[in-house]
């Protein structure tokens, strides 16, 4: 019961604290979700573990802080994007890991004030999540 507590004690402290993280390639964890605005734009979103935030490097990237939700966009042509965008439809309400290209929005297609360039996706198996296991 005390290693329990003690872990419980430290999983809380480290995750208190936004993960900031510059414009460029990132990965994050969190699930996935569809969005569907007015019956006719349907995207999807990831809904990060702990809020987020980003920090400006150039007169062009906007510091934001305490974003939940990073809209995924422009995921490829071709064959790859299609087997991105196909993984995407089939993923939401799951645990993933995603990777890609971060920017800021910049057009009223642009749903949320962060965006991903989707290169990677995965969904995260109980094994990978090996942190959430009891400590015995």
């Amino acid at each position: 019961m005390k290693q329990m507590i003690v872990f419980a004690a430290l999983s809380l402290s480290c995750c208190a604290a936004q993960t900031c993280f510059s414009y460029g390639t990132v990965t994050l964890m969190g699930s996935l979700a569809q969005r569907n605005e007015a019956g006719y734009e349907q995207y999807t979103v990831l809904l990060t573990d702990q809020p987020v935030c980003t920090i400006a490097e150039s007169a062009f990237t906007s510091a934001e802080s305490g974003l939940r939700e990073i809209q995924s966009f422009n995921v490829g042509q071709g064959a790859a994007g299609d087997a991105i965008r196909d993984r995407l439809s089939r993923l939401p309400g799951q645990r993933v890991t995603i990777r890609g290209q971060s920017m800021h929005a910049s057009t009223g297609y642009h749903k949320t004030t962060v965006l991903l360039d989707v290169q990677q996706v995965e969904p995260l198996t109980v094994a990978r999540c090996c942190w959430r296991r009891e400590l015995r």
